[in-house]
């Protein structure tokens, strides 16, 4: 899988998608970048925004801090801040 294109790149979701067979309706983008989570949204997938608290997240352009986002936005389904916990408390139907 050659030409590898980081995330936000839409066709970096083409060549995955491609390559692992991935079918956007039954698929959840993990993320800590809320902007990360936008070209997923737009594609059917499930979004789940992991956010933080550690000192180094001041740092960070605030556009780039992990779990930073201002208000609500839609195109994030569900945010954690504990991931763990999260993932327990998933049930198959």
């Amino acid at each position: 899988m050659g030409g590898w294109v980081p995330k936000p790149h839409a066709s970096n979701y083409d060549a995955c998608g491609e390559f692992f067979g991935i079918t956007p309706s039954e698929t959840a983008m993990f993320e800590d970048m809320a902007v990360n989570l936008e070209e997923p949204h737009r594609r059917g997938m499930t979004t789940v925004l992991i956010t933080g608290d550690a000192a180094w997240i001041d740092d960070e352009p605030a556009e780039k801090r992990p779990g930073a986002i201002v208000g609500e936005a839609e195109h994030i389904h569900h945010t954690t801040h504990d991931l763990a916990a999260f993932l327990a408390s998933l049930t198959k139907e």
